[in-house]
């Protein structure tokens, strides 16, 4: 289950429009996750007892007394044209029957995200917020028995309730909530349990689920949150799955393979100096520098689950863009390319191949030959090599790429990724962001390839 979410253009060709097409159709197969419907990053945040468990389910309350936490998407949906969130959930190891494996779970779609007070309020966050709630537990204006209700502002304010006796479960139960034309439906189990017509959503919300205990107690979990919408008029997907992931969902990794014949069709037509989202540094960490005016070598660290790797390398742009071509293939980890041009910058992907399905790329590795003004970065400096940080919190990593006193002409500023996002999120700027508990490594990284990591642990 995982978290936490770039894009190259193809090559312009003026007066040939029906090239561009189709070289834009390439790209977007290759660039976009590769699938009809276009799934968005599936980053999200955990917020007071909810932990993950290594099977991929959320626990959001542990069987103990006044417990709260949720599960909350990281980013917000557009919610005019409509949308679908589907589920499973269990409510199970109660204190007794007679109170009722309290409290509950309530699906919350709000403008703003975290977690609620405890006991019969289930966490749900209020405020201007709606709410499906699945309620093992009798208070105040509650039915007698357990019900599942649709809920505004607060968990007392029932839109609509049905009793529903089968909130209570200890195996995973299926719930589908769907948002159309202002009517929001209820089904457990695939069944229609409640409805209500009216309902106005935020135009732009945040999706998460949250759960609390109280006098009374339950383990509530949740596993496979998903949303399917609209956005900019194409059908989207966001998942949270029970397979746990280090790395966004839109890059070639091991465990999210493509074929290796469309990367090598697309990386050919290609001249674009901007990184492709599919690409990642901290798998390969390619690196390239310099052997003589007419060499350059590149070289990169393994990858298990790769058997060769395929060398595409171009003349970087000037005045002319330089279409990428395939330079070479080799079982090792590094490669040399000779007769090169005197004091001129060359840029170079590397893709990690096993059978026929490619299960990484690099980033664009730039790199200038000797013998010309301008040379390359001699290393990039990092404020700190170790973080530890709060769950939540955010702290901001400064790295500058080294010149040695030589010209050296940008191609890239200092870039930054995470080797997992899971636990914590870099931005462009260095903004670091904590998400769970665990350690992972922030990487620097100039132009070259030279890079530094930071060790970031959360508590």
């Amino acid at each position: 289950m995982n978290q936490q979410k770039r894009t190259g253009k193809p090559f312009r060709s003026p007066g040939r429009p029906l090239l561009l097409l189709l070289l834009l159709f390439a790209a977007l197969a290759f660039l976009s996750v590769r699938t009809g419907t276009v799934h968005a990053a599936t980053s999200y945040q955990l917020y007071g007892d909810a932990v993950e468990n290594k099977d991929g389910s959320i626990t959001l309350t542990p069987p103990e007394y006044w417990k709260s936490g949720s599960i909350w998407f990281s980013n917000s949906f557009p919610a005019t044209d409509g949308m679908t969130v589907t589920f499973q959930y269990k409510i199970t190891e109660g204190e007794d029957a007679s109170l009722g494996y309290a409290d509950g779970i309530v699906l919350n779609f709000a403008t703003t995200e975290g977690v609620g007070a405890g006991g019969q309020d289930l966490g749900f966050v209020g405020g201007d917020a709606y709410g499906v709630e699945l309620d093992s537990y009798q208070n105040g204006n509650d039915p007698e028995k357990p019900h599942v209700a649709i809920i505004k502002e607060t968990v007392s304010n029932h839109l609509a309730v049905q009793e529903y006796p089968d909130v209570i479960t200890a195996k995973w139960r299926p719930v589908k909530v769907v948002y159309k034309k202002k009517t929001l439906s209820v089904y457990v189990d695939n069944k229609l349990i409640v409805k209500q017509d009216g309902i106005e959503l935020a135009e732009q919300l945040y999706v998460g689920v949250s759960a609390a205990t109280g006098d009374g107690y339950s383990r509530q979990m949740i596993r496979q949150l998903n949303i399917k919408g609209v956005k900019g008029g194409d059908p989207v997907e966001y998942t949270i799955d029970d397979k746990p992931t280090p790395r966004p969902p839109e890059e070639i990794t091991p465990d999210n393979p493509v074929p290796a014949k469309e990367v090598n069709k697309v990386l050919k037509k290609r001249s674009s100096e901007k990184d492709t989202k599919s690409s990642s540094f901290s798998l390969l960490r390619a690196k390239g520098k310099p052997l003589s005016n007419s060499a350059v070598k590149l070289s990169w660290h393994k990858i298990k689950a790769a058997k060769k790797y395929v060398v595409y390398g171009a003349r970087c742009n000037r005045e002319k863009k330089y279409k990428f071509r395939k330079l070479g293939t080799t079982t090792g980890l590094s490669f040399t390319q000779k007769n090169l041009r005197k004091g001129t910058y060359y840029k170079y992907i590397i893709v990690a191949v096993r059978g026929s399905k490619a299960v990484a790329t690099s980033k664009l590795v730039h790199v200038a030959t000797n013998g010309g003004k301008y040379s390359n970065p001699t290393g990039i400096a990092i404020s700190r090599t170790s973080l530890t940080l709060s769950k939540g919190k955010t702290k901001y990593l400064s790295a500058v790429q080294l010149f040695g006193g030589k010209k050296v002409r940008i191609h890239r500023d200092a870039a930054y990724e995470s080797s997992d996002i899971r636990i914590a999120t870099v931005n462009k700027n260095g903004r670091i962001k904590a998400l769970k508990k665990g350690t992972c490594y922030i990487y620097a990284y100039a132009q070259n390839g030279l890079a530094k990591r930071t060790k970031v642990t959360v508590k």
